[in-house]
């Protein structure tokens, strides 16, 4: 199983349970904690970093700091070849679209995807980091939604084969958190693909996607929790 990296310098070490049952490589992209010379990655600020165009935005390197894991990960003897899976936000995506080793992808808490739209609507971090550039930057909204186009994961949903699960929020309307937000995420993956309705309790949310994971790769399904939380 390949974790992609989150969006923050530090990753954490695979949890115990996964490294029992699978074979885990997780990844550090470039400026990350253990990756960060000679480069470190700003915090707030790498979202926006060279987003001016798409050549020069670090996405687009840290996009290939995955596809390196990827390959390294699917040369490797130990991995069973007919069972292997990516999870992670956009970057197990986008991953997956340029990867055709993968059976499984589990996708949650995406950053990319509709990201022009996601910062109309909401303050949140890191996509605040969005709004402050095009504040300061008031005539770069074109060449920023250009250069997001190459990088939404929307873009690249035809080309995944492997089995998705999209984890979606809950709640009313259109916005981010909405239900229906990662709909044409869902109806464009070119393989079979599914939505999880996250209930924001911890023990049924994760008790429920380690199941479904497990079923893709041959595993047991394994709770974290003794007891329901």
């Amino acid at each position: 199983m390949l974790l992609t990296p989150r969006y923050g310098s530090v990753n954490h070490v695979p949890d115990y349970h996964d490294r029992e049952r699978y074979a885990v490589l997780q990844l550090m992209h470039r400026g990350q904690r253990l990756a960060d010379r000679p480069f470190a990655a700003e915090y707030p600020g790498l979202l926006t970093l060279g987003i001016h165009s798409p050549e020069t935005f670090i996405y687009r390197a840290i996009v290939a700091d995955c596809m390196r894991g990827a390959d390294f990960l699917l040369s490797r003897r130990e991995v069973d070849l007919d069972h292997v899976a990516v999870q992670g936000d956009d970057l197990a995506l986008l991953t997956a679209s340029r990867r055709a080793g993968f059976t499984a992808v589990q996708a949650h808490e995406l950053l990319l995807y509709r990201l022009l739209e996601a910062a109309q609507v909401t303050d949140e971090y890191p996509i605040e980091e969005l709004n402050d550039y095009l504040h300061t930057n008031p005539d770069s909204g074109p060449a920023v939604q250009h250069t997001l186009e190459f990088f939404d994961p929307l873009q690249h949903a035809p080309r995944i084969r492997a089995t998705t699960l999209l984890a979606s929020g809950d709640g009313a309307g259109d916005g981010p958190s909405g239900g229906g937000w990662l709909q044409p995420l869902y109806q464009a993956v070119g393989g079979p693909s599914e939505i999880y309705r996250l209930t924001h309790n911890g023990a049924v949310d994760h008790d429920w996607m380690d199941a479904w994971l497990a079923r893709q790769l041959g595993g047991q399904p394994r709770s974290r929790f003794l007891e329901p939380v």
